[in-house]
C-alpha cells in the first residue's frame, strides 16, 4: 500500500508519519527492523524533530508510561483486542513495551542505521556508494553554494577574450558591453549578472531546457541574434515606412493634428513612425475612425478640412490596413522576439560558463549538490532495475516522505524505483503532505504531485516526470497501491483561527475555480474540523496602512507607518495582551523588509533574533578578528589597519577614541613601517591589565586576560602559522571568549576557518578571498531566547510556531517581476 496522506497545518502530520513509523519497527520482533525503514524529511530542523518524536515515543513506552500513541497504536494494529481489554489488550500492550524497550537500545547502539534523514542527505549517500559508476571523483566534497565557484568561472572566461582561439566568444562579450554601455549599465556589475543568470544551471527545472541547447555554440547564437534583430528591424521598417507615409499625406494636404477629433487621426501614424511604438495595438478611438468610419473630424471642422480629409481618406485607409495587416501578421512573433534578444547574449555563454564551473569543480575535487539528482536519474530512467538501487531496494522496505508537497519531480522520479520496488513485495509505504504548503517552489517543489497521488489522476505526471517509458510503467504500477486519505482534525490553532481558515480558502476556492481550475484542487476539501473542547480566543487582524502624506502601497512614504504598526502592535500584544516577548515573530517576504523593521526594533531596546543579528558578518568580535588577518596580509592597506584599530577600540577597550587617541591611531597607520602599527597595538593591549580598567571592565561584565597570557602580537611568526591556528592566536590574545555574547559567533567562525584549512588549504589570503563571498551566508544557529523577538522571512518560518504572528509589507505582488525572474518556455511549435 502506497497511503497519501494530505493534511493542513496543525492536524496532526508529523505525529502520523511517527505513529506509522513505530508501528512498523513494534509489529515486527526483528529489533534491528528499523533499519529497513527509510523516512524522509526536507531540512535538518524536521529531521531532527522527527529523530526526537521516534526515540522519545520509544523511551516512554518501554518505561511504562502513559502515551495516547500506544493506544492509537494497538488499536490500528491489534483491534480485535479491544473487545477483551482486561485480557488480550494488555498482553498485546505489555509485548510492544518491551518490543519499544529492545529497539530503543538497539537503535542507541547502532544509530547510524537509524535512516531519518533530509533528502539531499540520502541522496548524497547514494552518490558516494557508486562514485564509479556515476562518473564521481572517489573522495569528492558536497558544494552547496555555487555563487563564488560561478563569479570565479565568469572571471575565468572573461581573462579569454582577446585570444584568437576564442574569436567567437570575444565577439559576444564585446558586443554585450557596448550594449550594456549604451542602457548605462555599470561594467563592473556585468560579471555579477552574469553569474546570476547562470544560476539557472544549477535550477533542475532549468537546467533540463539549458541542456536542450548544449548542441549551440557561441556562433550559432550569433546567427541567432542576428537573424531575429533582422526580423524585428524588418517590420519596424515597414510599418514605420507607412506611417511616415500617412503622416506626409496629412501635411503636405495642409493639415495639421488640431484638424481632427482628440487628433486622432494624426496622432495613429505619428505615433508609428517611433520604432518603440510601432507594434501597439490602435486605441479605441483609433479603431473607430479608421475600422467605423466614426470620429475623424471635430464639429467645428471648416469646409476646406472636411473637403481635403474626403479627398485622402482613401489613401490614409488604404495605409492603416498596410500597417493593420503587418502588425497582426507579426506582432506576437515581433514581442517574443524583443523579449529573446537581450538574453541571447546570457545563453550563448551559459555552455562556456558550465564548463569552467565544472572543471573548477573538478580541480577542487568537489560535485555541486544539484548534479545528484541530474546523474542519479539517467540510471533510474535507462535501467529497468537501477544498481544503485539494488542494494537499497533489499535494504529499505518502506518509504515514509514527510512534507510530500515539496518534493521536486526529479527528486521524486529518483524515489520512484525504491517505492516501485518495496509495493511490489507489498511493504507500506506512505507520504503526508499539505500542496497549499508549497511555498519551496524555487527548489523544484510541485504540489501537483500530491494531488494528482491523492486523486489517483496520474495522467498528469507522466510528462511532467519525464518521457522515460520506465517512469511510465512505473507510476502505473503504484496506481493500484494508492491509498488516500485526510486529517481533518486540526488540534493545534484555537477556534477563530480555524473558522477564519476555513471561510478564507473557501472564498479563495470560489473566487478562482473558473479562472484557476487547480485552486478547486487545492483549496475544496481543506475545511477543517474542531476538535472537542476547541480552545478559543484567538484572533485574525487584517489592517490596511494609508502611507504618510500619500496613498496605500507608496514605497517612498509608508515605510515609517508599516514600522511604526508593527511597533505598536508587538508594544500591544507583550504589554496588554499577556504575551512575552519571546512569543511574538515578525514575518516578511523579503530580507529587505525583514531587516527594516529589525533594525527599528534594536533602536527602540528590543533584542532581536534576525538572520542578520545572527549572521557572523555582524559580529564585532569576528570582524575584529578578521580586520587583523587583512593587515597581516596587506600590510600596506590603510583602511584595514584603521578598521583594525577602531574595533579594537570598540571591542576590546570598549570606548570611543578620544582626539588623543585619533592622532596615535593616524600615526601609527599612516606610518611606512608597519612596526609602527603592531607597537601601538602592543602598547594598547598592555593597557587591558592595569587595575583601574579591569575593574571598569569586570563592571561592564568583561573579565580581565589571566595574567600568564601572551598578549604580544609579532607579525613575523603569525605570518608563519596556519589560518586556523591565526584564529585561535588572535581570539586567545585579545581575550575574545570573555565577552559571553560573542562566544557562540567566534566558535562559528573557528568551524569555518577549520573547514576551509582541510577542504581547501591553509593560506591565509586564500581564506580571506573565500570569507569575502561567503560572510553573508553563514550565521549561527537561532537561541531560544523568551527575551527577543523573532525576526525572519516566510520561507524561514515554515514548520515553526509563535502564538503572536505579525506579517507587515503583506502587499507584495503574485506575478513574475520583469527584473528579477525568468521564464524559460518550450518554443519547439
Amino acid at each position: 500500500m502506497f497511503k497519501i496522506v494530505s493534511s493542513s497545518a496543525g492536524s496532526g502530520k508529523t505525529y502520523t508519519l511517527t505513529k506509522e513509523y513505530l508501528k512498523l519497527v513494534l509489529q515486527n520482533e526483528n529489533a534491528y527492523y528499523y533499519k529497513h525503514i527509510l523516512a524522509i524529511t526536507f531540512t535538518k530542523a524536521a529531521t531532527r524533530e522527527m529523530k526526537e518524536r521516534i526515540m522519545g515515543r520509544l523511551q516512554v513506552f518501554a518505561d511504562g508510561g502513559n502515551d495516547p500513541m500506544l493506544a492509537d497504536i494497538l488499536r490500528e494494529l491489534y483491534p480485535e483486542t479491544l473487545k477483551d481489554p482486561e485480557g488480550a489488550y494488555l498482553l498485546r500492550e505489555k509485548e510492544l513495551r518491551q518490543r519499544a524497550d529492545r529497539v530503543f537500545k538497539q537503535i542507541l547502539h547502532d544509530y547510524s542505521d537509524f535512516a531519518v534523514m533530509t533528502i539531499d542527505s540520502f541522496v548524497q549517500r547514494v552518490v558516494s556508494a557508486f562514485t564509479d559508476e556515476l562518473g564521481m571523483p572517489f573522495s569528492f566534497e558536497v558544494e552547496m553554494e555555487a555563487g563564488e565557484l560561478l563569479l570565479m568561472a565568469v572571471e575565468r572566461l572573461l581573462e579569454r577574450t582577446g585570444d584568437d582561439a576564442y574569436g567567437d566568444l570575444t565577439d559576444i562579450l564585446e558586443s554585450f558591453y557596448l550594449e550594456a554601455g549604451q542602457e548605462g549599465r555599470n561594467y563592473h556589475s556585468l560579471p555579477e549578472a552574469l553569474a546570476g543568470f547562470a544560476n539557472d544551471l544549477l535550477n533542475e527545472q532549468r537546467y533540463a531546457a539549458i541542456m536542450q541547447n548544449a548542441h549551440l555554440t557561441a556562433k550559432d547564437f550569433k546567427k541567432i541574434r542576428r537573424q531575429l534583430v533582422s526580423a524585428v528591424k524588418k517590420w519596424e521598417a515597414l510599418i514605420v515606412k507607412w506611417a511616415e507615409a500617412g503622416q506626409q499625406l496629412i501635411l503636405e494636404s495642409g493639415l495639421d493634428e488640431k484638424d481632427f477629433a482628440y487628433g486622432t487621426v494624426f496622432k495613429y501614424f505619428k505615433k508609428r513612425t517611433d520604432t518603440d511604438e510601432t507594434m501597439i495595438e490602435p486605441g479605441s478611438r483609433e479603431k473607430e475612425a479608421f475600422e467605423n468610419d466614426k470620429g475623424w473630424l471635430t464639429k467645428t471642422a471648416r469646409a476646406f478640412v472636411i473637403d481635403t480629409v474626403a479627398g485622402i481618406k482613401p489613401q490614409l485607409l488604404d495605409y492603416y490596413e498596410h500597417i493593420e495587416k503587418v502588425r497582426q501578421e507579426n506582432s506576437g512573433l515581433y514581442f517574443l522576439y524583443q523579449q529573446l534578444i537581450p538574453h541571447l547574449y546570457h545563453l550563448s555563454l551559459l555552455n562556456e560558463i558550465k564548463e569552467e564551473f565544472d572543471r573548477q569543480l573538478r580541480e577542487n575535487n568537489r560535485v555541486h549538490i544539484s548534479e545528484f539528482n541530474q546523474k542519479i536519474l539517467k540510471i533510474v530512467t535507462e535501467d529497468p532495475v537501477p544498481f544503485i538501487y539494488e542494494r537499497l531496494g533489499e535494504k529499505f522496505n518502506h518509504i515514509l516522505i514527510d512534507e510530500f508537497q515539496d518534493t521536486s519531480k526529479l527528486q521524486f522520479a529518483n524515489l520512484l524505483p525504491l517505492i516501485d520496488n518495496s509495493l511490489g513485495y507489498e511493504h507500506f509505504n506512505l507520504a503526508v503532505g499539505d500542496s497549499k504548503q508549497a511555498i519551496y517552489r524555487f527548489r523544484g517543489g510541485d504540489m501537483d504531485q500530491i494531488i494528482a497521488l491523492h486523486s489517483k489522476n496520474l495522467d498528469r505526471l507522466y510528462q511532467s516526470l519525464g518521457d522515460s517509458d520506465l517512469t511510465v510503467e512505473r507510476l502505473e504500477n503504484i496506481r493500484w497501491h494508492l491509498q488516500d486519505d485526510v486529517l481533518r482534525t486540526n488540534r493545534r490553532s484555537a477556534k477563530e483561527i480555524i473558522e477564519f481558515n476555513n471561510a478564507f480558502f473557501q472564498t479563495v476556492e470560489e473566487l478562482y475555480r473558473d479562472e484557476f481550475p487547480l485552486s478547486h484542487e487545492v483549496f475544496a476539501q481543506v475545511a477543517q474540523e474542531l476538535p472537542p473542547n476547541a480552545k478559543t480566543g484567538g484572533e485574525v487582524q487584517i489592517e490596511f496602512i494609508a502611507a504618510d502624506g500619500g496613498e496605500v502601497g507608496d514605497d517612498e512614504n509608508d515605510t515609517p507607518a508599516m514600522i511604526e504598526r508593527t511597533l505598536a502592535l508587538i508594544k500591544q500584544a507583550t504589554e496588554q495582551d499577556g504575551f512575552l516577548i519571546g512569543d511574538v515573530s515578525v514575518l516578511c517576504r523579503f530580507k529587505r523588509d525583514a531587516k527594516k523593521i529589525a533594525n527599528h526594533l534594536k533602536e527602540n531596546g528590543y533584542n532581536i533574533i534576525s538572520d542578520d543579528s545572527l549572521s557572523l558578518r555582524f559580529s564585532g568580535a569576528v570582524n575584529l578578528v578578521t580586520a587583523f588577518m587583512r593587515v597581516l596580509v596587506k600590510p600596506d592597506s590603510r583602511l584595514d589597519k584603521y578598521e583594525a584599530l577602531y574595533l579594537f577600540f570598540r571591542m576590546i577597550l570598549q570606548r570611543i577614541p578620544d582626539a588623543k587617541d585619533n592622532q596615535h591611531i593616524k600615526t601609527a597607520v599612516e606610518s611606512q613601517d608597519v612596526r609602527a602599527f603592531y607597537g601601538y597595538v602592543n602598547g594598547l593591549q598592555s593597557t587591558v591589565h592595569s587595575p583601574q580598567l579591569a575593574s571598569n571592565n569586570r563592571q561592564q561584565g568583561l573579565d580581565t586576560l589571566p595574567s600568564t597570557l601572551d598578549t604580544h602580537l609579532n607579525p613575523y611568526k603569525l605570518l608563519q602559522i596556519s589560518a586556523y591556528e591565526l584564529a585561535e592566536k588572535l581570539i586567545q590574545t585579545f581575550g575574545l571568549f570573555e565577552l559571553v555574547a560573542e562566544r557562540d559567533y567566534l566558535f562559528r567562525f573557528l568551524d569555518v576557518v577549520l573547514e576551509f584549512s582541510t577542504q581547501r588549504g591553509s593560506h591565509l589570503a586564500d581564506f580571506l578571498d573565500y570569507w569575502e563571498t561567503q560572510k553573508d551566508k553563514i550565521s549561527i544557529s537561532a537561541p531560544s531566547d523568551p527575551s527577543a523577538v523573532t525576526v525572519q522571512t516566510i520561507h524561514r518560518s515554515k514548520g515553526l510556531e509563535y502564538p503572536v504572528v505579525i506579517i507587515p509589507y503583506a502587499d507584495w505582488e503574485f506575478v513574475p517581476s520583469a527584473k528579477r525572474d525568468s521564464m524559460w518556455v518550450n518554443l519547439d511549435p
